[in-house]
């Protein structure tokens, strides 16, 4: 059973059973269900079929902005350390529907992915730099309108696929950029199953 789709049953049955008091206390509170549902909807998104990397660094950026979790922040911080690599971050900072966006990485994340470019692909830095301040001279004005960007906003490997298409007559950008992009945003994340540890973390206090 699911704590948040069922909280109101297990409330009833705590207080037809007269549950150890612990117990009771923690249903009887109201904050905790609300950071539980808060806490649930984006773990959902984490672990479905549709999070690509991008989306996956982004929720985490959600669960760390929540006021809702301002208890659980550092232990939400470690779980995301150990969840993500350099090139989670390249990829949330290369999905167009991210540019300009309210939650940002973190200035260490976004130098890790600039390290991990250079270190793998440093024929890419430029261009990958260049992207991130939506460069008119190597990138097309009109990819970054938004009609296009809202087009393509749940397939950013194919929005990659039409900008290759639209950069190869000028020859600005190095042979296979766009494809290593288009190629990233369709990676998922692998993660374990975090409903249970976080939800736990919520009522119990878990570390």
């Amino acid at each position: 059973m699911d704590l948040t789709d069922n909280y109101y049953k297990y409330v009833e049955i705590a207080n037809e059973d007269k549950l150890e008091m612990s117990i009771t206390n923690i249903l009887s509170n109201p904050s905790l269900y609300r950071e539980a549902q808060h806490l649930q909807k984006q773990v959902d998104v984490l672990q479905s079929d549709t999070a690509i990397l991008s989306i996956a660094v982004n929720e985490w950026l959600v669960l760390l902005e929540s006021e809702v979790l301002d208890p659980y922040k550092a232990n939400i911080r470690k779980r995301m350390e150990e969840a993500t690599e350099p090139f989670f971050f390249v990829a949330n900072m290369m999905d167009p529907q991210y540019l300009g966006r309210n939650l940002n990485l973190t200035s260490q994340q976004e130098e890790l992915a600039e390290e991990w470019i250079s270190e793998f692909h440093p024929e890419y830095l430029a261009g990958f730099m260049a992207f991130r301040i939506k460069d008119p001279d190597l990138f097309p004005k009109i990819m970054f309108s938004e009609q296009i960007l809202n087009l393509y906003k749940q397939q950013p490997a194919k929005w990659w696929s039409v900008m290759e298409n639209r950069t190869l007559k000028t020859n600005n950008l190095p042979s296979g950029f766009c494809n290593i992009f288009a190629n990233l945003l369709t990676c998922h994340q692998v993660l374990p199953q975090l409903k249970d540890y976080f939800l736990h973390l919520v009522l119990f206090g878990l570390n």
